[in-house]
């Protein structure tokens, strides 16, 4: 389809970076923050729908910066860019017009409005999220818990596993 961008998206440090599926030719490439050695979008922390390239970006530093961001597919153009309350470390989500993330060291799950990039809601976790979110039967799946902490603590975390659906059932 012409309508639909067939492309493979990758980021890291440098940049995010759009080529054709096909062929390996760069149609565009978009900076989310500053390049460091640990800057870009981590533990696939990103998605496509709706003709948009979501990526939750992590750019530590003096001046941390952690953002989720949709870019146009067809010329990397930020669409909409929303400040984080710290880095992800999961894969994020996105189904009916809603992208869903979490985060680590400020421990929740929230969800933005795919077109707008406006907060839903949030839900806080008992320990950090790690294990991505799906969408399947119009029910919401996502879970949370680490063995070690990221002090390498060895005391107990709690793991869980949530679903919610749209009725509460």
């Amino acid at each position: 389809r012409e309508d639909v961008r067939q492309c493979v998206v990758a980021g890291n440090k440098g940049g995010i970076y759009c080529f054709n599926r096909h062929s390996g030719q760069l149609y565009w490439k978009v900076m989310l923050g500053a390049a460091t050695s640990n800057s870009g979008p981590r533990i696939d922390a990103t998605a496509a729908a709706y003709n948009k390239i979501y990526v939750q970006n992590t750019s530590p530093g003096p001046i941390p910066a952690n953002v989720t961001a949709a870019l146009n597919a067809f010329n990397g153009d930020i669409e909409w860019i929303t400040p984080n309350p710290g880095p992800q470390t999961a894969p994020i989500c996105v189904a009916n017009r809603v992208l869903y993330q979490g985060y680590d060291i400020n421990p929740k799950i929230d969800a933005l409005d795919a077109m707008s990039g406006r907060r839903l809601w949030e839900y806080p976790l008992p320990s950090p999220f790690r294990g991505g979110a799906a969408v399947a039967n119009g029910a919401l799946y996502f879970s949370n818990g680490v063995t070690l902490d990221w002090k390498g603590d060895k005391e107990p975390h709690k793991y869980s596993v949530y679903c919610f659906t749209i009725d509460g059932k």
